[in-house]
């Protein structure tokens, strides 16, 4: 067992690898590598997870992962899971931010990257299609679908919680339509047992935090620590707390030449987009050591929100997963999960760049995804030799 452990972690950090741009382009990259090439869950159940922890605050892609590992082998491979599919990043964005004036002042290195970013494009729009496909063909499916599509497109970007208000409402209006899931006696009803432990930690570490953050302590201390609450203050993904952490963090920690130079190195780097919570605790330090340390410590206070979140919500799931009515539920969750990867990938298609070496790769790209003819760690380097050639 302990051999079957092992590989699927060698499997997980090679599936970061390919995993460019923000949790919708996670998801295809899962779904591929995890669920239909290697078989440790399936495909249904990754799109519960990113339904489910697209509801509560932390990096969703990052807790869909963790709950592969969850269900493949336990707690223990969970947190492991995060290790091999976050600290990679954290790390090379640490050495980075140290290392920061002579990578801004060479850029013949970043020809490598032309075309990563229409890549991750790419295999968000192959999410979309692959779990388009997935949907039951009816009328309720589809009209629920274009509902979600034209109600994203028109709110979006009000908030951070139309996100998780949509995903309800989709789940709400399937259990209100199927009325029979409401009453089924002849289900035996077990009693939700609450993870304790985790919750009660979740809760103690975050009174801890926010007294800290109300006292007289350093500058350093003050800004791992805020990393810690803008863990829990987002629900959604990496993008969403750009905002947060200019308005926190930017002028004092870091100037904001240097933090918007730093995201923009953050997309080009494969793994998920919390991590550049690394390159800002990392940056402005004297030493080598020290820096990669506080990367570390900024990128493991941002995530530990979000890691409490699996423990707790993981289990309660897999409780409720048996009942009828939250079965009904998760498919109104799943279609807007759906809807909305859908629309992701139209918006991100219409931004790129009206240049017709773009759309080739956007679209030969999304072709051999979607034929499966190529190995996607391929493709990644591929890509990046022709646009060091080009």
């Amino acid at each position: 067992m302990i051999k079957k452990k092992l590989i699927f972690l060698w499997d997980v950090f090679t599936t970061s690898l390919l995993c460019f741009g923000g949790p919708e382009a996670h998801y295809a990259v899962f779904i591929r590598r995890l669920a239909q090439e290697k078989n440790y869950v399936t495909e249904a159940q990754i799109r519960e997870w990113m339904g489910v922890f697209s509801l509560i605050p932390g990096p969703s892609s990052t807790q869909t992962m963790m709950a592969i590992g969850y269900a493949y082998g336990g707690k223990l491979l969970a947190f492991f899971t995060w290790i091999v599919w976050a600290f990679p990043a954290m790390i090379i964005l640490s050495f980075l931010a140290y290392f920061y004036p002579i990578v801004a002042a060479n850029t013949g290195w970043r020809s490598v990257l032309t075309y990563l970013p229409v890549l991750a494009v790419s295999f968000i729009a192959y999410a979309g299609w692959t779990m388009f496909q997935k949907l039951k063909k009816t009328t309720t499916h589809y009209a629920l679908f274009a509902s979600i599509l034209f109600l994203g497109y028109l709110f979006q970007n009000l908030s951070f919680w139309v996100l998780p208000a949509l995903l309800i409402f989709s789940g709400i209006f399937f259990v209100a339509k199927e009325r029979e899931t409401w009453f089924y006696p002849k289900e035996v009803k077990t009693k939700i047992t609450l993870p304790l432990f985790p919750l009660l930690l979740f809760l103690i570490v975050t009174l801890y935090v926010e007294i800290m953050l109300m006292q007289n302590i350093s500058s350093t201390m003050m800004s791992t620590l805020t990393f810690y609450r803008f863990g829990y203050s987002i629900i959604g993904g990496g993008q969403l707390v750009i905002p947060y952490m200019i308005e926190s963090l930017v002028g004092g920690s870091i100037p904001l030449d240097v933090f918007l130079s730093g995201y923009a190195i953050d997309q080009s780097i494969p793994g998920p987009l919390f991590s550049f919570a690394s390159f800002v605790g990392a940056f402005g330090q004297q030493s080598l050591l020290t820096a990669i340390a506080l990367g570390l410590a900024a990128g493991g206070m941002i995530f530990l929100p979000g890691i409490f979140g699996v423990y707790i919500v993981f289990p309660i799931w897999k409780q409720l997963r048996e009942r009828k009515f939250f079965q009904v539920f998760l498919q109104g969750v799943v279609v807007a999960v759906t809807s909305l990867i859908v629309l992701t990938a139209i918006t991100q298609a219409v931004r790129l760049p009206l240049y017709w070496d773009v759309w080739v790769v956007f679209l030969m790209s999304l072709f051999v995804l979607i034929q499966k003819k190529i190995n996607p760690f391929l493709l990644v380097m591929l890509l990046m030799l022709v646009g060091l050639i080009f």
